[in-house]
C-alpha cells in the first residue's frame, strides 16, 4: 500500500507575514531532529497556498503520526503564529502463522513498528466475539504470539488484530479468517457412491460393547450418492467401526481432515482408534477387504441340447450368474475375501441329464475345493471366498 500524497493548504493571513514555512515532524517524537523537515519558505501575496509532500508516501513513513506546522515567518522571531495538523497511514501486521486444531487457533505476527504502542487481538464467530480481547503492549516479542482455545470444531472464525497509537487516537483493524479442524470425536462421510448390484448399508457402531451401540445406520439405493453424513462419536475408551457392505469404489471419506480413498470391492471397515475422554485424536482408515476374481464356465457341449442344465451363483445372497442357455459360456466377477458364494448346477431339460460342478483355485488345477457329478436334480456348494482366485465350472451332459 502507499500513503496518499499529503497536501497542506492554507489561506492568506489578515496581516500577512513576509513568508510562510511548512515544517513536518514526528508528533510523538518531537525532539527527534533527524525526523524533522523544514520546507522552503513560500512568499506571501496569494489568496491561498498549497504545499505537496511527496516523500511521505515511502514505507519509512508508515505507522508514524506526522505533524505539520504552518509557521508565519514574521520579522519578530518571538512572535510567529502557527497552526498544526496531523496525519498517519497505518498498515496491517504481517501474519507469520495462523494455525488451528479442532478447539484452538494460534496466531503469530510481526510488530509493524512506528508509533504503534498496543495491539488488541479478538476472535469472532460471525458477529459474535468469542472470549476476551487479548492485548499486547511493549516491549513487543518477535514475533508476537498468542492463542484462543475452547473453540468448536469445523467452525469458521475471524481473528481481528487492531493496531493502536496513543489510546484510541489512531487505530487500524485487520481481519484474518481461519476454520478449525473437525472435532476429535467427529466423523464425516462425503461423496460415497453406491455402484453395487444391490442396496448398500452404511453402519457405524461402537464395538466396545456387545452388541455394538448403534451410532448411525442407513440403507441406500443403487447409484445413490451419500453425502453430509456426520455426527459425534462417543468419548469413551472404545474402538468405533464403520462397515459398508456391497459397496464398490468409494470416492472420499474423512475424519479429522484425514482423507482416505479405498479401492476394490467388498466390505470396508473404517476403524477409529484411541477414542477416549481425554480427547485423543481420531484416525480413520479404510481397510478394503482383499478382492479376487471368480471365473465361471458352463459347458453343455455333451448335453442333448444347449438348453439343458443351468449354472447359478449368488454372492452374499445376491444373484450374479443365472445362465440358462448356450453351448459353452463363461464370465467373471470380483469377490472379496470372506464373501459367501453359493454355486449350483440345476437340472433343466430331459430327465437323466447328468450334472457336474467343479470349484478349484485359478491356475492351480490340483487345488480342488469341490467336485461332484451325476444324475442330480441340483448340485450345490457353499464356500467362503478364499484369498485367491477361483474357477467355478458347471457341466451338463447326456445321462
Amino acid at each position: 500500500m502507499a500513503i496518499p500524497i499529503v497536501k497542506i493548504k492554507w489561506d492568506e493571513a489578515v496581516n500577512a507575514p513576509p513568508s510562510y514555512q511548512v515544517v513536518r515532524f514526528r508528533k510523538y517524537a518531537p525532539g527527534d531532529s533527524s525526523q524533522k523537515t523544514e520546507f522552503t519558505p513560500v512568499a506571501s501575496g496569494s489568496a491561498n497556498y498549497t504545499l505537496t509532500d511527496n516523500a511521505i508516501t515511502e514505507p519509512a513513513y508508515y505507522n508514524k503520526v506526522w505533524g505539520y506546522k504552518i509557521v508565519s515567518l514574521c520579522a519578530d522571531v518571538e512572535d510567529r503564529p502557527e497552526i498544526e495538523q496531523q496525519t498517519v497511514s497505518m498498515t496491517c501486521p504481517q501474519v507469520v502463522t495462523l494455525t488451528h486444531t479442532s478447539d484452538t487457533v494460534n496466531y503469530s505476527f510481526h510488530n509493524v513498528g512506528g508509533d504503534v504502542d498496543k495491539y488488541d487481538i479478538q476472535l469472532f464467530a460471525g458477529a459474535i466475539q468469542i472470549g476476551l480481547t487479548q492485548s499486547k503492549i511493549p516491549p513487543f516479542a518477535t514475533p508476537i504470539v498468542g492463542f484462543f482455545t475452547g473453540l468448536t470444531g469445523s467452525t469458521n472464525y475471524t481473528v481481528k488484530i487492531t493496531s493502536i497509537i496513543q489510546g484510541t487516537a489512531y487505530t487500524k483493524e485487520c481481519s484474518y479468517n481461519v476454520t478449525t479442524d473437525p472435532s476429535d470425536n467427529g466423523y464425516s462421510i462425503e461423496n460415497l457412491r453406491n455402484t453395487a448390484v444391490s442396496n448398500i448399508r452404511l453402519y457405524i457402531g461402537n464395538n466396545n460393547t456387545s452388541p455394538d451401540t448403534l451410532i448411525y445406520d442407513g440403507s441406500y439405493d443403487i447409484d445413490h450418492v451419500i453425502t453430509g453424513v456426520h455426527g459425534s462419536l462417543p468419548a469413551v475408551n472404545a474402538n468405533v467401526r464403520m462397515v459398508i457392505t456391497h459397496a464398490i469404489p468409494i470416492t472420499t471419506g474423512s475424519a479429522n481432515g484425514t482423507p482416505a480413498t479405498p479401492t476394490g470391492t467388498g466390505t470396508y471397515t473404517l476403524q477409529w482408534s484411541g477414542v477416549n475422554s481425554t480427547g485423543s485424536s481420531l484416525v480413520m482408515t479404510f481397510t478394503p477387504a482383499a478382492t479376487y476374481f471368480v471365473n465361471w464356465y458352463m459347458d453343455r457341449t455333451s448335453a442333448p441340447s444347449n438348453t439343458y442344465g443351468k449354472l447359478t451363483i449368488t454372492l452374499n445372497g445376491v444373484s450374479v450368474v443365472n445362465n440358462t442357455g448356450g453351448t459353452y459360456v463363461s464370465g467373471s466377477f470380483p469377490a472379496y475375501v470372506g464373501a459367501t458364494i453359493v454355486a449350483s448346477t440345476v437340472y433343466a431339460g430331459e430327465p437323466g441329464t447328468a450334472l457336474g460342478l467343479l470349484i478349484r483355485q485359478t491356475g492351480v488345477p490340483g487345488n480342488i475345493l469341490f467336485n461332484a457329478g451325476g444324475a442330480h436334480a441340483t448340485l450345490s456348494h457353499t464356500l467362503s471366498m478364499p484369498a485367491y482366485g477361483i474357477e467355478i465350472i458347471g457341466l451338463a451332459a447326456a445321462g
